[in-house]
């Protein structure tokens, strides 16, 4: 074969004969690989985590569980979502697609609470209250207005009883002061 295009092993140039039967070779062996992959046999494959996204398969994430509005399950709502939105970010264009989608997955009571946000948005657009505005176009703003809702009450008077019912399981000594006279 050649070293370069045009030329032979020995820096000659190849006539079209010799041309002709170098892109037969070729074209063999392309069609021999395209036969591979089409078979599905033989074919080289990518080993976990090369090649670009839309070369590999991705591992398909279920939707996060819905959220009824209660107290309990908020908590493991807002991580699931968090985790769908990182693991899917390119297919949430906007704040307000994430926004949406999270609207999506609400229901009950949590639903009661997000269905006049999303019909002052629906009905008056730019003319949408503030408050509209604010959570439909920023996660974290709905995350926060959502928490507001539905999330503890008083978290500071609820660590306060945490702290409280906590058990010792070690010796523990206090420090005592003395004065010198």
């Amino acid at each position: 074969m050649s070293s370069s295009a045009g030329t032979s092993t020995q820096g000659e140039p190849l006539n079209a004969t010799a041309l002709n039967r170098q892109l037969k070779v070729m074209q063999d062996r392309i069609n021999q690989l395209e036969a591979q992959l089409q078979a599905g046999s033989g074919a080289p494959r990518a080993k976990a985590g090369e090649g670009t996204p839309k070369e590999r398969k991705r591992v398909k994430l279920s939707a996060p569980r819905e959220f009824d509005g209660q107290q309990a399950a908020l908590a493991g709502f807002l991580i699931q979502m968090q985790a769908y939105l990182h693991f899917y970010e390119d297919q949430f264009a906007s704040e307000f697609e994430k926004v949406t989608y999270a609207g999506t997955r609400l229901v009950d009571k949590a639903l009661t609470w997000f269905e006049p946000i999303l019909k002052d948005y629906y009905e008056n657009g730019d003319q949408a209250t503030d408050f509209t505005k604010k959570v439909l176009n920023s996660y974290a703003d709905f995350t926060e207005a959502l928490s507001r809702v539905f999330g503890e009450k008083d978290e500071a008077r609820r660590a306060q009883e945490r702290l409280t019912h906590l058990r010792q399981t070690k010796m523990h000594f206090a420090a005592t002061s003395t004065t010198t006279g």
